[in-house]
């Protein structure tokens, strides 16, 4: 993939949750110009996402790249080295965007996202709504 092109990393912390995990990629997929950046924070080594299960489920539709910790050490912690590490390594990416494993996007998140902000530069931070379902199946809107 042509680095070149990508203007978000979507940074997703990731414990015990690999379906959830699986689900938020295939969510991803029609999004081509975005990098994944997972954090897992030390799941069960059934729970762990591995490198090549994942580049052979999803590596021909986005680029990935996986973080593994060895001991949980809690949201925050993932969430500042995921920061640190697109910081690091993607200094020339100039958008990062959050998601929860397990959530799903809308297929233009993304880019209506990245139109929004090129178009506002004044704007720093950008969120999004979310419809939620609960365990019986009641839709409510944020």
């Amino acid at each position: 993939m042509d680095n070149q092109t990508i203007k978000t990393t979507v940074l997703i912390p990731h414990y015990n949750n690999l379906e959830g995990l699986y689900k938020s990629l295939e969510s991803i997929s029609s999004h081509p110009k975005v990098r994944v950046l997972i954090v897992d924070d030390g799941s069960r080594a059934e729970q762990r996402p591995g490198e090549a299960e994942l580049q052979k489920r999803f590596g021909q539709k986005m680029e990935l790249v996986l973080l593994l910790n060895e001991q949980n050490r809690g949201i925050e912690h993932v969430l500042n080295q995921g920061l640190e590490y697109i910081l690091r390594h993607f200094p020339d990416c100039p958008y990062i965007a959050r998601l929860d494993c397990g959530d799903i996007c809308h297929p233009e998140r993304f880019a209506i996202q990245e139109r929004y902000m090129d178009e506002h530069p004044e704007v720093a931070l950008l969120g999004s709504g979310s419809i939620f379902m609960t365990t019986k199946g009641k839709l409510f809107t944020l």
